[in-house]
């Protein structure tokens, strides 16, 4: 449309704003909308300059609402997954609230926090087949209202001493998080894979990966204030060793108490909820719904690699996709004969396990271990968590590059060995702190142990990916997410808790008065329940060796084939 004379110079500027609308870039690179610039000159009553005029003025008072780009719904998808996982730091913060208020076992301490990995491994597989058959708009949206009720459900459970099934319907709750937790976990690397610039996407990635524990420390750090502030708090001893004095005073009845994190959570994710169902459904649609869940190892590859692996997978898209069930379990089959690939992602998974039962039993580790301050212990852990892990990964990836990568079968086994050099001394580091008492010395050497650890992951992922072959690499991820999730994170949260239910059991005496027809409970003087929680952390920072033991396994196995491809090239020669 070309502007007439008749219309005021101050009006002009808009009006080219306006033309210029269809250049606006959006999410699927399509044109916007028609809007009213669109229509035609000689259209009777848009035609007058007089018309033209109000609609300068308006655009000059506020633009219209065009179709979202890529990086508002980044943003979005940014926002909802730091704020969906404050509940994941907020749980280990408060565990001593949940154990006064439900009266809970070690075992049940345990099975409150690994329940919700488990419950992501179970609906990750049901993920791809209903973003195909329905909207990912509406699958989005429905599963984040999921997420708010059982957040609020979670939040509202009554005491023990209120209700009889308080204990089940928590558990349950927390299960039904982690189950409506699991599509986003799925869909936000797949649409950032689908949607985000090709220079971006490597960047896009690694935000995302980062959300989950922003949130998880932000969380954390809630969770923490809610016990600085609550009354009468008294020292960490009193808090775990009686537990029975304090829920006579009712300390954790109060909405004040430890509920009202996950209700700022539920209540901050409503408006999320609301905006998803007015998404245009074209930009939040998937290119390919039954590809497996991309992680951010995926972003690792190079731009040759992956331009293999999407034309591999178009392909097998369009000639095998019916036979690819019938294949699954020779895959799966191909891939555990791959032993540098099965070696680190064990030892990668019980990386994972002595992360996650740090952040998970730490608080109430100390809390009975220590005389300090539960003030002291969380801001120690929250500097701790929030520095070590981020500067290692950093630390690691540098190192890394300075070595010349892990491309190639020699590279790959001079990165494993660096990594079995970060590995010894995160061992190294974890071996003293559940023989000292002082809340700071213990800081000091899980900040090492968690740094070293750390700097593992950037070669260590990347090599999952890469020593398999193009076409098993989605399998790969995926096998190895779920072995992160299982053997990882949930067994890191329910193993020490089993193991330290199975102590107070075998140390208790149960003393039977018939008379009374009463039931009391006796500790031995050999192992209380300062001691028994030190018992469960040890397994906790002793696990790690198991991942040494692995990359030591994975190097040699790693080194004999770079030596073998040597002489192979000689040969040749």
């Amino acid at each position: 449309m070309k502007e007439t004379g008749d219309a005021p110079s101050n009006s002009y500027g808009a009006i080219q704003k306006l033309e210029q609308m269809d250049e606006t870039e959006t999410i699927d690179n399509t044109t916007a909308p028609p809007t009213v610039c669109d229509v035609p000159a000689d259209t009777p009553f848009l035609s007058s300059p007089f018309h033209k005029i109000r609609i300068a003025a308006s655009m000059a008072i506020s633009e219209p609402i065009s179709s979202p780009t890529a990086e508002d719904l980044f943003r979005y998808l940014l926002l909802v997954q730091v704020f969906m996982y404050l509940e994941a730091g907020a749980v280990p913060a408060l565990l001593e609230s949940f154990t006064i208020t439900f009266v809970l076992t070690p075992q049940e301490q345990g099975l409150l926090g690994a329940i919700v990995y488990i419950a992501i491994s179970l609906a990750s597989p049901f993920c791809s087949t209903l973003f195909e058959k329905f909207s990912p708009r509406n699958v989005l949206a429905w599963t984040l209202v999921l997420n708010i009720l059982a957040v609020g459900l979670f939040a509202l459970t009554p005491s023990k001493e209120d209700a009889s099934y308080a204990t089940f319907m928590l558990i349950i709750s927390r299960a039904c998080i982690g189950c409506s937790q699991a599509f986003h976990c799925v869909y936000s690397p797949l649409w950032v894979h689908d949607y985000a610039p090709r220079s971006k996407r490597a960047r896009w990635m690694s935000y995302l990966q980062a959300a989950v524990p922003i949130g998880i420390t932000l969380g954390y750090l809630a969770g923490s204030v809610t016990v600085w502030t609550s009354p009468d708090v008294g020292t960490s001893d009193e808090i775990v060793l009686k537990n029975s004095q304090l829920r006579a005073n009712q300390v954790c009845s109060g909405i004040l108490c430890w509920r009202w994190p996950f209700l700022f959570q539920a209540l901050v994710l409503i408006p999320f909820s609301v905006l998803l169902f007015f998404v245009p459904e074209d930009n939040v649609k998937l290119k390919n719904p039954r590809r497996k869940p991309i992680l951010v190892l995926d972003s690792m590859l190079s731009e040759e690699e992956q331009g293999e692996e999407n034309s591999s997978s178009d392909e097998c898209d369009k000639a095998c996709e019916e036979d690819l069930d019938n294949h699954i379990w020779k895959d799966c089959m191909e891939l555990l004969q791959l032993r540098v690939y099965v070696c680190i992602v064990l030892a990668l998974s019980a990386l994972f396990f002595v992360v996650t039962g740090v952040q998970f039993w730490t608080t109430l580790y100390l809390s009975t271990n220590t005389s300090d301050s539960m003030y002291s212990i969380h801001l120690s852990y929250l500097v701790v968590s929030g520095t070590g892990p981020i500067l290692g990964v950093f630390f690691g990836g540098w190192c890394i590059d300075q070595c010349g990568g892990y491309a190639g079968a020699t590279q790959e086994a001079i990165a494993l060995q660096v990594c079995v050099v970060f590995g010894a001394l995160a061992c190294a580091a974890s071996l003293p702190v559940s023989f000292i008492h002082n809340t700071l010395y213990i800081a000091f050497f899980l900040w090492t142990m968690l740094f070293f650890g750390a700097s593992i992951l950037p070669a260590c992922s990347g090599i999952v990916i890469s020593s398999a072959p193009n076409r098993l690499r989605p399998l790969a991820s995926s096998v190895a997410y779920t072995s992160y999730n299982l053997l990882g994170y949930a067994a890191s949260n329910y193993v020490p808790g089993l193991i330290m239910n199975l102590i107070l059991k075998q140390q208790s005496v149960e003393v039977t008065e018939s008379t009374l027809g009463a039931t009391l409970n006796k500790a031995h003087v050999g192992c209380d329940r300062a001691c028994t929680y030190r018992i469960g952390f040890r397994i906790v920072l002793f696990w790690g060796l198991w991942a040494l033991l692995c990359l030591g396994a994975a190097f040699i196995i790693s080194k004999r084939n770079a030596a073998m491809s040597v002489t192979t090239l000689k040969d040749e020669k």
